[in-house]
């Protein structure tokens, strides 16, 4: 399975193609994820995915929409086993600020879990949710949590030394090859950084 292709490099895209058309590898299946909005007919993507069809490889796409507010209320009963009430205040929750995405879904609850908001007891054997807590942090909110402010509670958590490297990557634009990548996160390269002029 491979996620978000439309950011794929051409030479990836080659490789692809060069698989799932070799008529010789048997029992194959490959699984690819896009964003449809960010890619058209011009997309690097679309082009390969022509020529794939083009090579009479059967092509099956599946729509992935969001999933309503009771699909949403299934998969956190089904996972956390929660009471009703509890359940149903946290779906609430997850839904007013995922509108039922399911990636969003998935990254709000493991932020949940992070934070430790929502814990396994291994002493009660069980989930436990912090109500209170999540109330506080949540609740007032009148705008939906979206998924800019969700990357950057996640970028600060990451460590100092990767936080920099992002923003040094940030300046070169939407592509970063391994050995420039790997520059930024030189610690002599950091510290010349850190130092006030």
């Amino acid at each position: 399975f491979f996620d978000d292709l439309q950011w794929a490099d051409a030479y990836s895209l080659h490789l692809i193609r060069a698989l799932v058309t070799d008529k010789s590898i048997k029992h194959f299946l490959f699984i690819g994820c896009i964003r449809d909005d960010e890619v058209d007919i011009t997309h690097p993507f679309a082009t390969e995915l022509y020529e794939i069809q083009m090579r009479s490889v059967a092509v099956t796409k599946i729509e992935v929409t969001n999933i309503t507010k009771e699909e949403a209320n299934a998969l956190i009963t089904d996972y956390f086993h929660f009471s009703k009430k509890v359940t149903s205040f946290l779906t609430d929750l997850v839904y007013q600020k995922t509108n039922g995405n399911a990636f969003c879904i998935t990254q709000f609850l493991q932020s949940l879990c992070g934070e430790r908001l929502i814990q396994w007891s291994s002493v009660l054997k069980c989930w436990e949710i912090d109500t209170k807590s999540i109330i506080t942090q949540f609740v007032p909110e009148d705008v939906p949590d979206d998924s800019i402010r969700k990357l950057v509670r996640k970028i600060l958590q990451l460590p100092s030394k990767t936080q920099h490297a992002l923003q040094m990557m940030s300046c070169v634009g939407s592509k970063c090859s391994e050995s420039t990548m790997l520059l930024f996160l030189d610690e002599e390269m950091i510290k010349r950084a850190d130092k006030p002029n």
